[in-house]
C-alpha cells in the first residue's frame, strides 16, 4: 500500500502542471480520480480481511471491538510513550526494594529503615487468586517516602527473591503511588499507571513488544540489601 501511494505522488508530481493539446489534460485527470479509489479500495480491503469472511457468518460486536479497539489501544499506548518522561528523575525519588522479603510474606514488614506494605492486588496470602497484574510472582510489596509523590512496588517469587524481569512479574514504578488511598490520589494512579498497562501489556493480540514500551517508562528499578 504504501509503495502504491509513493507511485501516485509520484504521478501528481510529473502531471501537475502538464497540458497538451490534444485532451491529455482530462484524462490524466481521471486516471488519477480512479487510481485514488483503486488504493482507498485495497485499504478497505485489508481492514475487512481481518473480519469473519464465512457467507453465513456475521460480523459479532466482538469482532468489531477486537479489531478496532486493538487499533485505539496501540494508539493510546504509543502516544503515552512518546509523551512520558524517562524514568530516571522518579527513580530518583524512591526507595530502592529490598533484594529480599520475609519467607512467610507478612502483611508488611521494616527493611531497617522503611516499612514496606502488602498490595493488596498480589497478596501472598491469597494465592492462586491474586496478582494478575504481575503474574509469576508469589506476592508484591508498595513504599512511597511521601503520600503524594512517586512509589516502589516491589515483587517476590515463592521463595522471598526480589524478581528484576517484568516478563517474569516483577514490580513496577509508580508515578502517583498506590500507598495514598485518598480519591483523588488514586484516580492519578490510575490514569498515569494502571491504564497505561491496560493499553500496552494486557492484551495478547498485541505485538509483544508493545509491552516493553510500558516497562521502558515503568521499570521495576534496582533492589539493595537492606539489613532488616
Amino acid at each position: 500500500f504504501t509503495e502504491s501511494r509513493t507511485t501516485f505522488h509520484y504521478f501528481i508530481s510529473q502531471n501537475k502542471n502538464k497540458t497538451t493539446t490534444d485532451g491529455m489534460t482530462g484524462l490524466n485527470s481521471l486516471f488519477v480520480v480512479l487510481l485514488l479509489a483503486l488504493l482507498a479500495c485495497v485499504h478497505t480491503n485489508v481492514v475487512l480481511e481481518q473480519l469473519p469472511t464465512a457467507a453465513d457468518e456475521e460480523v459479532s460486536d466482538a469482532d468489531l471491538v477486537k479489531l478496532f479497539g486493538n487499533n485505539r489501544k496501540l494508539s493510546d499506548c504509543t502516544n503515552w510513550h512518546k509523551k512520558e518522561p524517562d524514568p530516571s528523575a522518579i527513580l530518583m525519588q524512591v526507595r530502592k526494594s529490598p533484594c529480599r522479603c520475609p519467607p512467610s510474606f507478612p502483611k508488611s514488614f521494616h527493611d531497617g529503615t522503611d516499612e514496606w506494605t502488602t498490595d493488596p492486588g498480589c497478596d501472598a496470602s491469597k494465592q492462586p487468586n491474586t496478582c494478575s497484574y504481575h503474574i509469576g510472582a508469589h506476592g508484591c510489596y508498595r513504599h512511597t517516602y511521601t503520600s503524594k509523590g512517586p512509589g516502589t512496588q516491589a515483587c517476590y517469587d515463592k521463595n522471598g527473591d526480589w524478581i528484576a524481569d517484568p516478563r517474569k512479574g516483577a514490580g513496577t514504578l509508580d508515578k502517583y503511588n498506590a500507598v495514598n488511598q485518598n480519591l483523588f490520589h488514586l484516580l492519578n494512579h490510575y490514569n498515569h499507571d494502571v491504564v497505561p498497562w491496560n493499553n500496552c501489556c494486557d492484551d495478547a493480540s498485541l505485538p509483544e513488544n508493545i509491552c516493553d514500551l510500558y516497562y521502558e517508562k515503568r521499570p521495576p528499578g534496582e533492589c539493595q540489601h537492606y539489613r532488616f
